[in-house]
């Protein structure tokens, strides 16, 4: 019986990409079985490809874009009846028991609560959800098509960020796509800030794209904190941390109105918990009125 364990390369000296980590047995053998996940990843570290799958790996990319563009057309759905922050909410709740699967399969389920920097997740959380809730307020105003050209400004973005906050170089190939890049996303936001001058295009569609541009922004300085954040985090970590953070932050947002869903339509919470209240028998009624008195009432009127 073989036992595998991570071992570790330890830290240079010189600044960069941590270390890769190493499956390795207790005796130092290669020919036991171990998890499919194990096995994968200790054979792209040493350079083997007869474990990689490119049709699985472009299957998987495609149903991730499928459904990230599903998610985007469900919002847009809602026509702006759901506010941004409850979308989020409920986002990030249904992705909670998705990746505590994932984890679970991974094996990573007891070490993706360990962290060595609490601080550095509560600033991912927090420019991330803000991200997220202006890409959805976003959606609500623009066109579907607009909001994904608009939203390429962030790994343009990303690009001077990295440059900036991080110190790498910017050659001089990538400045010309950056300059390329937003040249185009000018071009697509050009007609819609002409709310501000000619009233041509509505406020609303102005509105959206300020909105746009401004997640863009929040995922590009989000980008940077990983790339800080994984020098000592796992890649479990921060995934799992983000969908709690993103899912408390998000309540923040229920006094600006949230809905409560129904088959009639959406009726905003407070109005709900102000018109519903216990009767004597502990019955719940709309308006708070009593079984009998309300009878009493019919009976006054038929007369």
């Amino acid at each position: 019986m073989c036992c595998w364990k991570r071992r570790r390369a330890p830290l240079p000296d010189t600044p960069g990409p941590p270390p890769h980590s190493e499956m390795v047995r207790d005796d130092g053998g290669t020919d036991c079985i171990a998890p499919p996940h194990q096995r994968i990843l200790a054979d792209v570290q040493r350079g083997r490809g007869t474990e990689m799958n490119p049709a699985l790996g472009i299957g998987l990319k495609l149903g991730a874009v499928v459904a990230f563009v599903t998610m985007q057309v469900l919002i847009k759905s809602t026509g702006g009846r759901v506010p941004p922050g409850e979308v989020v909410f409920f986002r990030s709740l249904f992705a909670f028991p998705v990746i505590l699967a994932w984890l679970a399969w991974t094996r990573e389920l007891h070490v993706g609560w360990r962290t060595d920097n609490p601080m550095s997740h509560v600033w991912r959380g927090v420019v991330g959800t803000s991200a997220m809730g202006l890409s959805f307020a976003a959606l609500q105003l623009l066109p579907l098509p607009e909001v994904t050209a608009l939203s390429y400004a962030a790994p343009i973005l990303l690009v001077i960020f990295a440059a900036v906050f991080l110190g790498e170089r910017v050659r001089l190939v990538r400045i010309f796509a950056v300059a390329l890049g937003m040249t185009g996303v000018v071009i697509v936001l050009a007609p819609q800030l002409t709310a501000f001058t000619d009233g041509e295009v509505g406020t609303g569609r102005a509105l959206g794209a300020v909105l746009i541009l401004l997640a863009a922004t929040l995922v590009a300085l989000a980008q940077i904190l990983v790339r800080k954040m994984v020098a000592t985090e796992r890649a479990a970590t921060v995934v799992l941390y983000f969908t709690v953070s993103s899912t408390l932050f998000s309540l923040l947002t229920i006094p600006f109105g949230w809905v409560l869903p129904s088959g009639r339509g959406q009726q905003p919470l407070a109005e709900a918990a102000h018109e519903t209240r216990p009767d004597q028998q502990g019955c719940i009624l709309p308006g708070g009125q009593h079984p009998a008195k309300g009878d009493r009432e019919q009976a006054e009127q038929g007369r």
